[in-house]
């Protein structure tokens, strides 16, 4: 067996130098373990290589590799040789570890392009935040992270930061369509921040898919929203409403409130709107304070028939061409102790009024004419 397998490896290696007899050229010498390395001690010409090559003489150790194994698999039914037998052994890169192979394809920016349950392997900073940038509408992260692991996702982004070397697996996916899902192991090293950008294949139907539940979850957010801010004035209106029912209760108890004063004053009719209601009315009291004040009416029924008493009414006053408009500074009136007034009957008004300061007067008049 071992004569024999000499014997092939001899014929393979110098065939072509068999066919050739030039006595005065000195001797071409090739070493047992590596056939196709010549051992003189002058390197050969590009023009003897390109006669070698010609003459059917090996140019490279895939090359006597393969003729070798053709030989032996006609001869024995299989591969017998082994290419260390030649004196070359395995890349390096087969000894590298795991990591090792994940920091070769470090940069500061790195693209990938994954397709729907793909797995990637991906090197990260460590100690610094990394952000990953997908084409997803809303990323969702799935996996079990330890407490040294900052996550945080923002529509298709996500920002990751860890201080730890050890890698950090993870499912990334469209929020809700589990058929999206993709498979990431990030590897830490002392490197510089990563920015990466993973484009997954997903299909047409994926992709309408993902754009209809974003538009659905754009409605919700914005309803929520709109609750939040309903939720926020009726609670800003039921603090103005118990601050203000407080005070007008007090009033019609004929007491003084805290922080007001009573003044008498000459009878006026501050609500213009009941002039034609059949329904007199005239102040002739007021408390205030340096921010309100509080017009107190008498209301007198001087029809002969029931009349409902409408607190639009004082509420409304004539701008300067004779028509009604909302008197701004009017927050809110009451009445007590009816608001439905029989012939002869009388109740009082309370007008609730805020004191227009002076950064809310009007600086600058409106414009009658259009230039």
């Amino acid at each position: 067996m071992n004569k024999s397998l000499i014997s092939l490896m001899l014929a393979v290696s110098f065939s072509a130098s068999a066919q050739q007899s030039q006595p005065a050229q000195e001797e071409q010498r090739y070493t047992f373990d590596r056939p196709w390395v010549s051992s003189s001690s002058q390197p050969m010409s590009a023009e003897q290589a390109q006669q070698v090559q010609q003459q059917g003489q090996p140019a490279n150790p895939d090359r006597v590799n393969a003729e070798i194994a053709t030989i032996m698999n006609s001869k024995f039914g299989q591969t017998a040789i082994d290419p260390a037998m030649y004196g070359y052994s395995a890349s390096d890169e087969v000894n590298e570890t795991p990591e090792q192979r994940v920091l070769k394809k470090y940069k500061p920016q790195q693209k990938y392009t994954m397709s729907v349950g793909g797995n990637e392997m991906i090197p990260i900073s460590s100690g610094l935040p990394n952000r990953i940038t997908t084409n997803f509408k809303q990323v969702q992260v799935i996996g079990n992270f330890p407490d040294n692991v900052y996550l945080f996702e923002e529509g298709r982004y996500l920002t990751i930061a860890t201080d730890s070397k050890a890698p950090i697996g993870m499912h990334l996916r469209e929020e809700g369509m589990p058929e999206t899902t993709i498979a990431v192991t990030l590897f830490p090293f002392s490197v510089g921040q990563a920015m990466i950008d993973l484009n997954v294949k997903l299909t047409p139907e994926m992709k309408r898919e993902m754009e209809r539940r974003a538009e659905s979850r754009e409605k919700q957010a914005q309803l929520e929203e709109s609750l939040l801010a309903q939720q926020e004035f009726d609670r800003v209106t039921n603090e103005y409403v118990d601050k203000f029912s407080t005070i007008m209760e007090s009033v019609a108890r004929s007491d003084i409130p805290a922080g007001f004063i009573l003044e008498e004053t000459a009878p006026t009719r501050p609500c213009e709107g009941l002039v034609s209601t059949g329904i007199g009315h005239v102040q002739l009291q007021r408390l205030s304070n340096p921010r309100n004040v509080i017009d107190i009416v008498q209301i007198s029924n001087d029809s002969n028939q029931p009349v409902d008493f409408d607190e639009e009414h004082c509420m409304v006053k004539r701008d300067a061409f004779g028509y009604y408009t909302s008197d701004e500074s009017v927050i809110v009136v009451g009445s007590y102790p009816r608001s439905t007034l029989m012939p002869g009957q009388q109740a009082e008004v309370y007008i609730f009024r805020e004191v227009m300061r002076p950064e809310q007067v009007k600086r600058k008049r409106t414009r009658l004419i259009s230039e």
